[in-house]
């Protein structure tokens, strides 16, 4: 007499074989939304940080006067400050970007000053040429 079909064990073991491709396959596709979350998490950083940067080049570019005093400065009599890790110019209104937790400027000669925005572990500084009156 002939069989027809599978017998138990070869069923078990197909159903064993799909199983671990299913639960790898799903891992694989987990990993990569980890993976694109973080990379998405890392734009927005990035991108606010270049907010945050050209806000400041261009004021400090266009400023007269850059006062520093101990963690504070002001362009032109204008305070730049941090509040609840927003980058805030002036009042708590104007609000430049988000997720901004430290600011440092230090002058490093008469209109050469160094800026370094802080955001988390990540950092970016950048040197910039006040030209005041100069500035078209």
């Amino acid at each position: 007499m002939k069989r027809k079909g599978y017998s138990l064990i070869e069923t078990l073991i197909a159903a064993m074989i799909c199983s671990f491709i299913t639960i790898y396959m799903l891992d694989f596709i987990s990993y990569n939304n980890i993976f694109l979350y973080k990379i998405e998490d890392i734009t927005n950083i990035q991108e606010n940080m270049n907010i945050a940067a050209d806000f400041l080049y261009e004021n400090i570019i266009k400023s007269n006067d850059i006062r520093i005093e101990d963690n504070n400065f002001f362009i032109d009599g204008k305070r730049v400050y941090i509040k609840n890790n927003i980058l805030r110019f002036d009042t708590d209104s104007q609000q430049i970007a988000s997720g901004i937790t430290k600011i440092q400027i230090k002058k490093m000669k008469d209109r050469l000053y160094t800026l370094t925005l802080y955001f988390g572990s990540y950092s970016n500084t950048f040197y910039v040429l006040s030209r005041g009156d100069f500035y078209d």
